[in-house]
């Protein structure tokens, strides 16, 4: 059996109708783009994705306590000691010696789980009871299970946490609540500190508080410095003390919106200082120390300096089990050219153009898994596979953007970063991905309904989670209740079709009408090391008769879009 969970990631929604992206959690920090499971429950004892409406206690109640009886009846699991439940024997309800295990431990099959259910497909099985309506249902046998309201589809039970450290190995603490969690599969595919990068990676061996220290040259005008977690345990990214005595606050206003990345991802924080233009005076030249606490027993970090803001994004565009669209037709595909030049033209005006476009596809043998996606463990299992392009800096500071049939539910577009790490490739948050459904499409509608160019609406996607990996918020939460930490983007409280931020790129839902850039968010763009000036000489490698068939061989095929957009 086969579960969607909840795990914040960024997306780009159909349309207004239904809000069908969801509510944001804790907004001051998160990008509001995410999956949300549920509407939220009046029942005080389920567990619940959403983060409004919770009651006292954010949603998760603490189960009542029932003492020992000793004539053994109970009325439910909480009035039966460990490896107990409370059953019916035909005249009352007593505690009997459980037949499985409890929801949440592992399992081979149904029969190991008391619950009645193994998803095997979970790592070492999962055990759930499917069907629950709260609490009382699950197989807890003095575990903390609750009932999670899944609007997706059934009712399953689900172990409860507060930390990573309470899950078992394979699995992560997803936030429910401010307060609490569910053990969930870990879809995150860790950053391998012996990777062989162009980048000096230094790690610690320490859990608990933790300073590192580096080193900013004289002439840098914006860098990235990118704390993680081999292991994807949890960190909390505090602050960065830079040699004047000045600090850069992520816990409190004005840069706390630059610990979003660990809030969402957990144990991976790439920070760009300066993050807007009014953080100019941030950047330091000297001796830096950052102060982070980490819930893992080793930190590693990497930092990436630019002298000048850059003006070209070079991209690694991935091909999934398309029809008709490869990494051997799409330099050639009208309609694929068309895509690029609709995108680069979206991004000129702020000063930005297509470098550098390679081409992949992904193993035949494994794409048909990822054509649909239908839930995040798929999602980043997929950008997962993305490889590194070359072995220069210049080559491994590029995107990757990966191309799917379709994304199940109402989202077109997914950024596995807000930034994302920079020059960092076959991890979990290294790149973007959506749907190419709409390439080829004379016509289609947009999030407003306006009939438009399936080419156009699918570029619009393109660039707005490419904003997001090189660090651009939503103009305005789905919710109204939180906004970009810019100062010359319009703000929306009532999302509707009068908000006056429509037209921007990264207003949330998708419209080929949304294209412009604001000074401040070009501002933020030019700081991210993904945006570069662009090197000399022929961008294309020597011919080799199997590039862009595989996405383990070598380059694939490489173009250059030049500094005027056209096609190869």
């Amino acid at each position: 059996m086969k579960f969607t969970h909840t795990l914040a990631i960024l997306i780009l929604c159909v349309a207004f109708a239904g809000m069908a992206c969801g509510d944001s959690q804790s907004e001051s920090q998160r990008s509001g783009d995410r999956w949300s499971t549920d509407e939220p429950s009046n029942n005080e004892n389920n567990a619940n994705a959403a983060d409004a409406g919770m009651g006292e206690d954010d949603g998760v109640i603490d189960p009542p306590v029932v003492d020992m009886n000793p004539s053994n009846e109970c009325r439910n699991d909480d009035g039966c000691p460990e490896g107990f439940s409370c059953q019916d024997d035909g005249t009352r309800l007593v505690c009997v010696e459980a037949a499985g295990v409890a929801d949440g431990e592992a399992c081979g099959q149904d029969g190991d789980c008391a619950g009645g259910t193994c998803v095997e497909d979970w790592p070492d099985g999962y055990c759930t009871t499917v069907g629950c309506t709260d609490f009382n249902d699950c197989a807890r046998q003095g575990n903390d299970n609750r009932c999670l309201q899944n609007s997706r589809g059934d009712n399953y039970c689900v172990r409860i946490c507060e930390e990573d450290s309470e899950c078992r190995p394979g699995y992560f603490c997803q936030a429910l609540t401010r307060r609490q969690g569910a053990c969930f599969p870990d879809p995150r595919s860790a950053l391998d500190p012996t990777a062989d990068t162009p980048f000096e990676v230094q790690c610690i061996d320490q859990s608990g508080p933790i300073s590192f220290e580096f080193e900013v040259a004289e002439d840098t005008s914006a860098y990235m410095v990118t704390p993680f977690s081999p292991g994807n345990r949890y960190f909390r990214p505090d602050q960065i003390n830079l040699p004047s005595g000045a600090v850069v606050d992520f816990q409190t206003n004005p840069n706390g919106f630059q610990a979003t990345p660990a809030f969402i991802y957990g144990g991976l924080n790439p920070t760009v200082i300066p993050a807007t233009p009014q953080f100019t005076s941030q950047v330091e030249s000297g001796l830096h120390s950052y102060d982070l606490f980490a819930e893992g027993d080793q930190t590693c970090w990497y930092m990436i300096e630019e002298t000048a803001p850059g003006s070209s994004i070079d991209l690694n565009l991935y091909f999934v089990d398309l029809n008709g669209l490869s990494a051997a037709t799409a330099p050639m595909d009208e309609d694929m050219q068309q895509v690029l030049q609709s995108f680069d033209a979206i991004y000129q005006p702020a000063g930005y153009t297509i470098g550098k476009v390679r081409y992949f596809d992904v193993d035949p043998q494994i794409a048909p898994q990822f054509g649909v996606l239908r839930d995040e463990n798929a999602i980043s299992a997929l950008v997962a596979l993305s490889e590194s392009p070359g072995p220069t800096k210049d080559d491994v500071l590029s995107v990757n953007v990966f191309f799917v049939r379709a994304i199940a539910g109402s989202a077109l577009g997914i950024s596995l970063g807000l930034p994302g790490p920079a020059g960092w490739h076959g991890s979990s948050g290294s790149g973007v991905v959506f749907t190419a459904q709409y390439i080829g499409d004379e016509s289609t509608r947009d999030g407003f309904g306006n009939t438009v160019s399936g080419n156009d609406l699918t570029a619009q996607i393109m660039a707005h989670e490419v904003g997001h990996y090189l660090g651009l918020f939503h103009t305005s939460e789905q919710t109204g209740r939180s906004h970009d930490p810019l100062t010359d983007t319009a703000e929306c409280y009532n999302l509707s079709g009068d908000c006056p931020d429509i037209g921007n790129l990264m207003f949330p839902f998708a419209a080929s009408v949304n294209v412009t850039v604001s000074n401040e968010q070009a501002f933020v763009m030019g700081s991210n090391p993904l945006t570069k000036t662009p090197i000399g000489g022929d961008p294309t490698p020597d011919p080799d008769p199997d590039m862009g068939q595989d996405m383990n061989l070598d380059m694939g095929t490489t173009t250059d879009m030049g500094t005027d957009g056209g096609t190869p």
